[in-house]
């Protein structure tokens, strides 16, 4: 599946550091393919319910970007091991 991926440079522009209320930093940025297996470790712990309303309140399809996501495979692991309804 990796194959169907484009190589693209990574879009450091969009990486930003920005002050939270309570004033902590906290630093955004896009994804990468390394955050993959903890990304996968995150949807593996969240409820049946979390899961749902977190992404099946609106179709995936509608999501800007949801196609061009690489880890797109930790969906499906979600959707393979929890038994969601759709």
């Amino acid at each position: 599946m990796a194959e169907a991926f484009q190589a693209v440079a990574y879009p450091r522009e969009l990486v930003r550091t920005v002050a939270l209320k309570d004033g902590t930093s906290a630093r955004l940025r896009p994804i990468r393919p390394d955050d993959e297996p903890r990304l996968v470790d995150l949807y593996e712990r969240l409820s049946r319910h979390t899961a749902y309303q977190r992404f099946f309140t609106k179709r995936l399809g509608e999501l800007p970007g949801v196609a061009s996501l690489r880890s797109l495979i930790a969906m499906k692991t979600v959707k393979a091991t929890t038994a969601l309804p759709v």
